[in-house]
Order: C-alpha cells, then structure tokens, then sequence
C-alpha cells in the first residue's frame, strides 16, 4: 500500500462553463496501485484506464482526482466490493 492524495472539486462552474476549477478539499489515503493491461476490451469505457487502485476507502467516487508520485489521475469509474474498491483511472494532461 503506498499514500496518496484524494483531491476533492467544488461543483460549481466556472465562467466558461468548466467544472474542477476549485479545490474543495484534499486528504490522504492509501492505495494499492497497478498499472493496468494495454489490451483493447471490447467495452469503450474501459480502453481509457491507465491504472488499476486498490483500497479500503469507501467514499471515493469519480469526481476525485488522485495524486500519485506527483502525478495526477482522473477517477473514471469506482468498482466496489465487499472489502476493497477498484479505482480504475486515467492520468490527467
């Protein structure tokens, strides 16, 4: 398990129309993190992930973004379970 940030937005809208101008909040957390396989799937949302998280928190959802290494990840979709939650993400540009 490695720490990472979970960066909250406001959900307000900026002049131009644009979410996830503001931040709201940020808190730590710890993830499990995999790089996800480079095999084209049949569905379309998933040919978008780039890594695969892992953790025991429960209220990330996919308006976070997630910091790792310095490096910013969009949540894309949020898979729970009984135990953990599979965080699948894209890096953000």
């Amino acid at each position: 398990m490695v720490p990472v940030q979970v960066v909250t937005y406001t959900t307000e809208l900026n002049p131009y129309g644009e979410r996830r101008t503001q931040i709201s909040s940020t808190r730590n957390s710890t993830m499990m993190i995999k790089i996800a396989s480079q095999v084209l799937t049949n569905d379309i949302r998933y040919n978008d992930i780039e890594l695969i998280g892992l953790t025991k928190d429960n209220s990330i959802n996919s308006g976070n973004e997630i910091i790792y290494n310095n490096i910013h990840y969009n949540v894309l979709y949020v898979i729970p379970s009984e135990r953990y939650y599979q965080i699948l993400m894209k890096r953000t540009w």
